[in-house]
């Protein structure tokens, strides 16, 4: 060290190593002595750039385990601060600002059970936490600001966060925000947008679940040049290959990458793509996955802000295609390279299909093993072994009993702290947190299992997350697509039905159905499929809010109403209004459908409803209307509506919020439930409103053996018998 001063103490910064060895490579210092080896040099991030960014703020790695690499800094040090290699002084230029914002909350009803007592960015994904995870990939590419943006107001939890934060200094500055009102991905932006955080260019990570291999500099530099070019080239996404039932379809032109279409559902059998698409040598694509990253103008910031009711960063791609030509804005498309992985956590299934990917070390170098600046403070350090077997311990507390038996395990398998591991036990892709006893026998395939978890003799798991806290009793059999809550406690000999969420106490909201075992709550979404996979169906469902059983009575004054309705009930009651004024009106002159739809389309523009709000609403309105009593009075309204009915429902979408309007209605109401079939076969058979597929769609959403599936399915089974007929004919043709 230059002066004889002693090396400071400092953290290590988990590619330190890496970064020294790149170093002395390029200089021509690597040697055999030094043992440095790469398995692919371009996936390391780059000292030079790192350095030139920070000037001489950097201290020397004293724990560099090379002597000659250390030999070399210290020969290359500044002073006792730092150090800064002459050759890249003297190349030094200042990096271009960018920011990225990255949300730190998932607001995902179904996570809720999973974060009943901590918070998203600082679940496992492996042995990394999420926000570590998301930070070690953005200090590899081109950011130099990082703004984490959380709704937690908890002074431990926000301390927390910020520590995790402030430890990456050295690579960007970090800024964590954290609003009370934020609920949605929109709500985050506006709370940065409104601070004026935002003043230039910025990477929208919408989810801090997201890990990337790639540096993105090619990614970015084509932005930057396209934004050069043309100031309205607004947003690009970045999408990596991989085909997949939730990918979106989308159309990119096949040399300017702009995007032209996009279209995002689960299992749809028709698609409205207009004939441009077709005439601007375009691609019609459905083998890229989203992976959470875009690159934003400050436009994008804006219309999160013009637009309250943008909720997530889809609105804002609707949006901008939309209305292309009045906004003269523009999106484009890059696809991350075959040799790059990403991935982003979206729902239950992503979530074990990302850790699967982490530990086969398809994210590299972001591998289970990597020291991260949480580790180092708690002189925690994660072991591999063969087979893809990931250890995570401090050298104070281990307690891995049984050690010679994790040979039996399959591959990919992460064991964190304090493990006790029984004889006998197979496990194949599961990442387990700290403090779990596991007995004898136990087979645990494609599980993430919580901290403090207890798991009896004989017992099987597939496919499923296990909260914490949780204690599962002996030959127990947990199935596929199943959540089991914090401390749960499971009795012996149990079977959970796939598709189940276990929790401990009854669950408070109204979009429940509950059955109430002995020692735990069986709990299903009532106006979804299942929780499991974040279909586009299931998001619609969750986006609207209830109006079936709402307004059936007037339980509070007028002023009490006005000061509690959101916009939605608004436009509910407007529409409402209109509708009955309508129906009183039927037997005059003045009486339109015209007029109607015109009333409609007014109060949509006043709340700035999406289409498949008014959809639903529009439908539960009508159902709610006194006429409405019977089923000869629904045919004979229909029938007279029959042209504001093709209005608003020619779009298969809009079939969706029909049915599920009907659904919703007749779950508080058992004189519509009686006759939801009749009204179901009328609708298609009589007035062509609604399509095969959506039926079929609808259906395929109801759970099994529901009073709705037992009267829908009848209908179902029709339709697939005449489509068989059909297809008979045309073979025999």
């Amino acid at each position: 060290m230059a002066g004889g001063k002693r090396e400071s103490t400092t953290q290590l910064v988990p590619t330190d190593t890496l970064l020294a060895e790149q170093l002395l490579r390029k200089r021509g210092y690597a040697t055999q002595k030094c043992k440095c080896e790469f398995d692919d040099i371009d996936h390391r991030v780059s000292i030079y750039d790192r350095l030139c960014a920070l000037g001489n703020s950097i201290q020397i790695l004293h724990l560099i385990p090379h002597t000659a690499i250390r030999n070399f800094l210290r020969k290359n040090a500044l002073n006792n601060s730092g150090f800064i290699c002459g050759e890249i002084m003297a190349k030094h230029t200042k990096r271009p600002e960018l920011t990225a914002v990255v949300i730190g909350d998932n607001f995902d009803p179904r996570f809720s059970p999973f974060l009943h007592s901590s918070q998203w960015a600082m679940k496992h994904l492996g042995a990394l936490t999420a926000l570590e995870a998301c930070l070690i990939w953005l200090a590899r590419t081109p950011v130099t600001n990082v703004i984490l943006v959380v709704s937690t107001e908890d002074e431990k939890r926000f301390n927390e966060l910020s520590s995790i934060l402030h430890s990456y200094k050295t690579y960007f500055s970090g800024l964590l925000v954290s609003g009370k009102n934020i609920m949605s991905v929109g709500d985050a932006i506006r709370e940065v947008e409104q601070r004026s955080l935002i003043t230039g260019e910025f990477v929208l990570v919408h989810n801090v679940a997201t890990i990337c291999s790639s540096k993105l500099d090619e990614e970015f530099a084509a932005f930057r040049e396209r934004r050069k070019t043309d100031k309205n080239n607004c947003l690009t996404l970045l999408y990596a290959q991989a085909n997949h039932d939730m990918n979106p379809v989308i159309a990119v032109g096949r040399h300017t990458k702009k995007l032209m279409f996009y279209f995002k559902k689960e299992r749809t059998l028709e698609l409205d793509i207009k004939k441009d698409c077709y005439a601007n040598d375009t691609e019609i694509r459905r083998d890229l996955r989203d992976t959470g990253i875009a690159f934003c103008a400050p436009s994008v910031a804006a219309q999160f802000t013009d637009n309250f009711d943008f909720q997530e960063r889809d609105d804002i791609i609707r949006e901008l295609l939309v209305n292309e030509e009045i906004l003269c804005q523009h999106i484009h498309v890059e696809v991350l390279s075959d040799k790059y992985a990403a991935s982003c956590v979206t729902d239950y299934a992503s979530l074990l299909a990302t850790e699967k990917l982490l530990m086969e070390r398809w994210f590299f170098p972001i591998v289970p093993e990597l020291r991260t600046f949480s580790n180092v403070n708690r002189n925690i350090n994660t072991h591999g072994l063969r087979r893809r077997i990931y250890i995570t311990a401090s050298k104070e507390h281990v307690r891995i009993k049984q050690y010679h038996k994790i040979k039996s395990c399959y591959w990919n398998v992460c064991f964190n702290a304090s493990l006790t591991l029984g004889r006998d036990c197979a496990l194949e892709n599961v990442v387990i947190e700290e403090n779990v006893e596991i007995a004898n026998n136990v087979t645990i395939k494609d599980c993430h299992i919580g901290k403090n978890v207890v798991i009896g003799n004989s017992c099987r798991l597939s496919n499923c997350v296990i909260g914490d806290n949780a204690v599962i009793g002996n030959n127990c059999n947990v199935t596929s697509k199943t959540f089991v809550g914090e401390n749960v406690v499971i009795p012996d000999d149990t079977h959970i039905t796939e598709g189940s969420i276990i929790l401990m106490h009854r669950p408070d909201e109204d979009d429940y159905t509950i059955g109430e075992k002995n020692s735990y709550y069986e709990v299903r979404f009532k106006h979804r499929t299942g929780f499991w996979k974040n279909t586009h169906l299931e998001r619609r469902r969750a986006r609207t809010v209830s109006q079936a059983g709402d307004h059936t009575g007037d339980h509070h004054s007028e002023k009490e109403e006005a000061d509690d309705e959101t916009d939605i009930m608004r436009f509910f009651n407007e529409i409402s209004e209109s509708m009955q004024q309508a129906v009183d009106n039927m037997e005059s002159e003045e009486h339109k459908t015209s007029n109607l739809i015109l009333e409609i389309n007014s109060s949509k523009l006043a709340y700035n409803m999406t289409m498949e709000d008014v959809a639903k609403n529009v439908f539960l309105a009508f159902l709610k209307l006194g006429y409405c009593s019977d089923l000869d009075s629904i045919k004979s309204l229909v029938k007279e509506w029959l042209h504001v009915f093709n209005n608003y429902y020619s779009p298969h979408k809009n079939q969706i919020q029909l049915l599920l309007a009907l659904e919703e209605y007749s779950n508080a109401h058992a004189g519509i439930a009686k006759i939801a079939n009749h009204i179901v076969h009328f609708l298609y058979s009589e007035c062509d409103v609604l399509q095969e597929e959506a039926i079929l769609e609808w259906f395929g959403t109801l759970i099994s053996g529901s009073d709705m599936y037992e009267k829908i399915k009848p209908i179902v089974d029709w339709l697939q018998e005449s489509s068989g007929e059909e297809e008979s004919d045309e073979d025999a043709d």
